[in-house]
């Protein structure tokens, strides 16, 4: 089979982002040029130089096309990025790595404040937080029940992430909503520590929600 692409113009393939324009206008110019008894051999040039051009930026790892000042007429300015899929992946594995990192404080924080609900005298819990006072004894300890088992539930997808998930976003939906609520128990009784803590628990705790229910495994 002859070669579809004179030694003429394969000597113009060998691209770099700063001349892509130019290389496209002298690979029509070129095409333009031919007699129209080759027209059906410089359609095939055309197009393994264009097939050329764009195997070239496919093998780039972050493919970036900026005609500032494009040759070509009433081509208009552009600017693409797209990353390879070996970055997307160590980008996913740190994303994937923060959020297990941020979940495990979530767990470690809400089992020691369960457990203390749950095991501590109530005049201890008065002293540390004003609020038991307030509500009835065993209120106090089903809240530390509650929040130990949202706290497990944040670990489900180690177990399974197909069933695991779902759960893991209900635990964080419920962990939020309780977050949310004692800030406003803890601000209204100007309990600055508690109620900083609340803040800190949310900007935790609201990433991890909203990345793990957009996640798709």
């Amino acid at each position: 089979m002859p070669n579809p692409c004179p030694r003429s113009a394969c000597r113009n393939l060998d691209f770099n982002p700063a001349s892509t324009p130019a290389a496209l206008q002298r690979i029509m110019h070129t095409a333009t040029l031919r007699p129209r008894s080759s027209r059906r051999r410089r359609s095939r040039m055309v197009t393994v130089s264009l097939r050329t051009l764009a195997e070239w930026i496919a093998r780039s790892d972050i493919a970036t096309v900026a005609n500032h000042k494009s040759a070509l007429p009433g081509v208009r300015k552009m600017t693409s990025q797209t990353l390879s899929p070996a970055r997307s992946r160590l980008n996913a594995s740190y994303r994937n790595l923060t959020l297990w990192t941020l979940q495990g404080w979530l767990v470690m924080f809400f089992i020691g404040a369960g457990y203390a609900k749950l095991t501590e005298p109530m005049t201890n819990l008065v002293e540390l937080m004003r609020w038991p006072a307030l509500v009835a004894p065993n209120m106090v300890r089903g809240l530390g029940v509650a929040e130990i088992i949202l706290a497990v539930l944040v670990l489900a997808p180690l177990v399974s992430w197909k069933h695991g998930r779902p759960l893991l976003v209900m635990a964080a939906s419920g962990l939020l909503a309780l977050e949310v609520v004692m800030l406003g128990l803890h601000g209204f009784g100007m309990d600055a520590g508690p109620a900083v803590t609340n803040l800190v628990l949310i900007a935790m705790t609201a990433p991890v929600l909203w990345m793990r229910a957009r996640e798709v495994r």
